[in-house]
């Protein structure tokens, strides 16, 4: 039986710069993925998951922790380095889509709104491309495996929990056939479970470099988003 102390300790286990900005929702057996991201608005604070229990309960505790922690940077954008900045231009995009066509709608100007619309489903589309883009995916992996190779894992046992959750979630999600991204992202683990990460550091969002540092995280307080 899951608990509240178990979601307490995936939160735990993620960076500090961002476990305040993380919830978890009890997902449901009919929903696509076993770990649902939510859709998160630019002006939302949280990033939200909703798990499903049954499925989520068939992985390894250890693959549980490196899997959520992967899902989890991808989702903050945790993982984007200085040359990544352009995608955060999508999220303000649409936030200033989604304003225009409520100002638009105040004014009756039709044409205006659909202005607004078109550049707010337009940054949406951008940003859903590029957040599944090989890019991002692989940055995404491998700053999982880094930051758990520093917190308790070697990188070459992280980088192989992580590959063993993938293959375990696409069983568990009625996924046969991979794509050219997820094959790509498994031959890439598959190289660092040999032979592991060479030495670096972890590179992290610039909007998240101060977190972290100057005080202490917030602490957990609701795993369960109802």
């Amino acid at each position: 039986m899951y608990t509240i102390s178990d979601f307490d300790r995936l939160i735990q286990f993620l960076p500090v710069e961002i476990r305040p900005e993380v919830q978890i929702e009890i997902g449901t057996p009919d929903q696509s993925r076993v770990v649902q991201p939510l859709w998160r608005f630019p002006w939302q604070k949280y990033s939200r998951f909703a798990i499903d229990l049954s499925r989520w309960q068939k992985l390894s505790p250890d693959q549980q922790k490196i899997y959520f922690l992967r899902e989890a940077v991808m989702a903050t954008e945790l993982a984007l380095g200085d040359n990544w900045s352009a995608l955060l231009l999508y999220p303000a995009l649409i936030g200033a889509g989604s304003m225009g066509i409520l100002v638009e709608l105040q004014m009756g100007d039709n044409l205006g709104v659909g202005l607004a619309a078109g550049l707010a489903a337009s940054a949406v589309f951008l940003l859903r491309k590029a957040e599944k883009g090989q890019k991002a995916q692989v940055a995404a992996d491998e700053f999982a495996v880094r930051y758990a190779s520093q917190n308790g894992y070697t990188s070459e046992q992280a980088a192989a929990i992580l590959l063993s959750a993938l293959q375990q979630v696409a069983i568990l999600e009625d996924r046969v056939k991979n794509d050219y991204d997820t094959t790509m992202r498994r031959r890439n683990l598959e190289f660092l479970a040999q032979r592991g990460l060479g030495a670096g550091t972890l590179t992290i969002n610039p909007k998240y470099r101060n977190k972290g540092q100057s005080s202490s995280p917030n602490p957990f307080q609701n795993p369960f988003q109802r």
